[in-house]
């Protein structure tokens, strides 16, 4: 995608520090680290009722289906199961 927008590309260590950072925009991970980042954004956004995925960077249909069946049935349970305990 940076190439596409004329960005430069950023190294390995400049995409894992962005990618483990708290207030980092972007969520990436298994499904208890991405509930876990939504999660954070609600409380520090004061609430959201939407959250859009972009997920057509390098991904096969297959990937992509896969994709979004975990985040129906593995995070979206997560996150309610997070926001129950608080």
């Amino acid at each position: 995608m940076n190439k596409e927008r004329g960005w430069v590309a950023r190294s390995r260590e400049q995409f894992e520090e962005m990618v483990n950072d708290e207030k980092s925009a972007m969520v990436i991970g298994n499904p208890a680290e991405v509930a876990a980042k939504i999660v954070r954004h609600d409380k520090t956004l004061g609430g959201i009722s939407r959250f859009n995925f972009q997920m057509d960077v390098g991904m096969s249909h297959e990937a992509m289906k896969s994709a979004i069946q975990m985040i129906g049935q593995k995070v979206v349970p997560e996150i309610l199961r997070i926001k129950s305990n608080h």
